[in-house]
């Protein structure tokens, strides 16, 4: 909001924030490298570095002054570290005070991740973070939803995110389709002729709001690559899927 008014106040919220973010944070080494982990209650996830890297990033560039890009790197360069070499996040919970790593799995840490590499990339511009992040979509589209059908997908709303932000700068085919593939899969389960009429544009029985609006905004970054790959015909199928959303949401505020 910053950004968009300029108002002093919001950015000095903005800041507390921040510092309160960054309250959470302790160093850490992995091979050597210097990195930086967001702990709660001596539990790290990726998710948890990603989303504050994407905070840190987005305040680096609404203000265009570098104040956190250290402690950024320091976030970024966990998920880097923790990545395998087949482009899969290896890590997505552990035991900070043993760094002993939780059997868990994550549905959207690793689209998470994938933004905050590319948010990275804006920061400074060093081609590895991309490489990084071109691995880390790769493996997600290749691999684990090589063999699912649209209907099996998981709508990931921050593999979009990520998807548009890679899109525009290393244009692959790869990820034009399986944005796609989210897309339809979206307008699948979307309510178009519910029995109850206020229903309409939202997802599940009974529909929330919170759906709606991840997927509205993973819509809204699709939309972004279908206009850059110039495939105007699904831009124009996802723009009202997402008018539908906006209809719904609107009823959920008094």
């Amino acid at each position: 909001l910053y950004e968009l008014t300029r108002d002093p106040e919001l950015l000095t919220a903005a800041d507390r924030a921040c510092e309160y973010l960054l309250a959470q944070a302790q160093p850490a080494e992995v091979d050597g490298t210097d990195v930086l982990c967001i702990v709660t209650d001596d539990e790290l996830q990726l998710g948890s570095n990603a989303l504050a890297a994407v905070a840190l990033a987005k305040r680096i560039e609404a203000t265009g002054q570098q104040d956190y890009a250290e402690e950024l790197r320091k976030l970024v360069r966990w998920i880097a570290a923790t990545q395998r070499e087949d482009g899969e996040f290896g890590v997505h919970k552990q035991i900070f005070s043993e760094r002993r790593t939780v059997p868990f799995v994550s549905e959207y840490y690793p689209g998470e991740s994938l933004l905050a590499l590319t948010r990275m990339d804006r920061v400074d511009g060093d081609p590895k973070w991309l490489d990084a992040a071109e691995a880390g979509a790769d493996w997600l589209i290749n691999v684990r939803d090589a063999d699912l059908e649209e209907a099996e997908l998981i709508h990931d709303h921050w593999l979009l995110y990520a998807l548009a932000d890679l899109f525009s700068l290393r244009p692959k085919p790869l990820y034009l389709e399986h944005a796609k593939k989210l897309c339809r899969a979206m307008f699948a389960i979307q309510h178009l002729d519910p029995a109850e009429p206020d229903w309409h544009g939202g997802y599940y029985h009974p529909p929330r709001s919170t759906p709606v609006a991840t997927r509205n905004e993973g819509l809204t970054a699709a939309y972004q690559i279908l206009k850059e790959a110039g495939d105007e015909a699904m831009a124009a199928e996802v723009l009202q899927a997402i008018r539908r959303g906006m209809r719904f949401q609107l009823q959920t505020q008094y």
